[in-house]
């Protein structure tokens, strides 16, 4: 299955997929014959969305 969606991320018990819908890796993966047990969409808050862009910055003060 990993070969047929964009997959971030790789983990022994399931894919972490980017970059494509649900109903885009629903339909491609009943294309190919692939059983899935479950599909959720999971979508970061929007703190999680800022603190993953600004990880990398740096606050001084005098």
């Amino acid at each position: 299955m990993a070969e047929l969606v964009k997959v971030g991320e790789l983990h022994p018990d399931h894919l972490r997929v980017t970059a494509m819908s649900t109903l885009e890796i629903g339909t491609l993966t009943a294309r190919a014959g692939i059983p899935l047990e479950e599909l959720t969409f999971v979508q970061p808050s929007l703190e999680a969305a800022y603190m993953e862009l600004t990880k990398d910055s740096l606050e001084f003060s005098a």
